[in-house]
């Protein structure tokens, strides 16, 4: 191996998307929801705004030479989250449970209770 003067440090990469989907679901019984997703739906969208990278772990430091790696940690964020996105989707089957009062419905999904807020348009 060569020798090289430069020293190796970590690379952090923190960004923030959001991944939608579309589907159809189905009635089961009062209070049970058959979810149906179209996976050629989804779409996931990373701001480059969001890409932070930081190579001092302690200070949170970055440097100017970092922005060459911009696009390629946005891509890499992306790729990332629509994995994450995906598993997430993928077990979205069904909704069970389902109570709604007012602007909150809770729900079961995946045995894990849930509680979703009504977004005003």
């Amino acid at each position: 191996m060569a020798a090289s003067d430069s020293i190796s440090v970590p690379l952090t990469i923190t960004a923030s998307g959001a991944a939608t989907i579309t589907g159809v679901f189905q009635a089961k019984d009062d209070d049970e929801l058959l979810i149906n997703l179209d996976y050629s739906s989804l779409q996931v969208s990373v701001g480059p705004q969001t890409v932070q990278l930081n190579y001092n772990l302690l200070t949170q430091e970055s440097s100017s030479r970092l922005e060459a790696l911009r696009p390629g940690a946005l891509r890499l964020a992306t790729q990332q989250i629509q994995q994450s996105a995906t598993n997430v989707f993928s077990d979205l089957t069904e909704i069970e449970d389902i109570k709604i009062d007012n602007d909150l419905m809770s729900c079961e999904i995946g045995h894990k209770d849930l509680t979703f807020r009504r977004q005003q348009p």
